[in-house]
């Protein structure tokens, strides 16, 4: 598996794409507008004026099997005088839980988040009656 950072716009729309993925063929699922998603991860998003965001894809044989944002908030940790950070939008095709993984955040630089690395391999994708995750449904259809 690898952990691939979400830095241009083929991949924000892969992100954005992948619970099309997960939740193909639920009833139950209503998608996202897609304008709405590229609005709130976008710099005009006013969150960003004090917090920064970095955004993750799992890839397995060249296929998108989860993805995760990590988030760093400056108003919370001034409010809360705590350095916290939280992860969003998380969506995976994983047996779950995973075995001896432990999911680390790695800082580069001035700190920010660029990475996350999972120490065990990735167990077979999930299939549900809802959909398979087995083919890259993060494309253009």
């Amino acid at each position: 598996m690898q952990i691939e950072l979400v830095s241009d716009k083929k991949g924000l729309g892969r992100f954005i794409r992948f619970p099309w993925a997960v939740y193909e063929g639920d009833p139950n699922w209503v998608p996202p507008l897609i304008s709405e998603m590229k609005f709130l991860l976008g710099e005009e998003n006013p969150f960003f004026h004090h917090a920064e965001a970095a955004c993750f894809l799992a890839t397995e044989r060249g296929n998108v099997v989860g993805r995760v944002a990590a988030i760093i908030d400056r108003n919370h940790i001034n409010t809360h005088n705590e350095q916290a950070g939280f992860f969003g939008s998380s969506s995976a095709c994983l047996t779950l839980p995973l075995p001896g993984c432990s999911w680390t955040l790695l800082p580069h630089g001035s700190g920010n988040a660029t990475s996350l690395s999972c120490a065990a391999p990735l167990t077979r994708p999930r299939t549900t009656s809802a959909g398979s995750c087995s083919k890259d449904s993060t494309r253009r259809r």
